[in-house]
């Protein structure tokens, strides 16, 4: 997996926040809000699923080369479903 990554092509900075911020919409719906400085990107997150944060990441990875750098996360439980809470910080590719 590492060596497919390694010889992906490479993804400017604007395409990879493009990516991010459609599969946010997508995957985390309103549960989260992106913000983008340079080649990172913050995640702050209200009420997400870990199944879809999980989902998120995997597609962060893949699509957008994004990794993450920093989480400051709470597990929270709502009845049976626990719920994510906090903040991510994601690394961007460089161009």
């Amino acid at each position: 997996q590492a060596l497919a990554l390694q010889k992906a092509p490479r993804m400017k900075v604007q395409d990879a926040n493009a990516v991010l911020q459609q599969t946010a919409s997508d995957i985390l719906g309103n549960g989260a809000k992106l913000n983008f400085e340079a080649s990172r990107a913050t995640l702050t997150l209200t009420n997400v699923s870990a199944e879809a944060l999980a989902q998120f990441l995997a597609t962060a990875r893949k699509q957008a080369l994004a990794l993450p750098i920093e989480a400051k996360l709470q597990k929270n439980k709502t009845g049976a479903q626990e719920i994510w809470r906090g903040t991510l910080i994601l690394n961007l590719p460089t161009q």
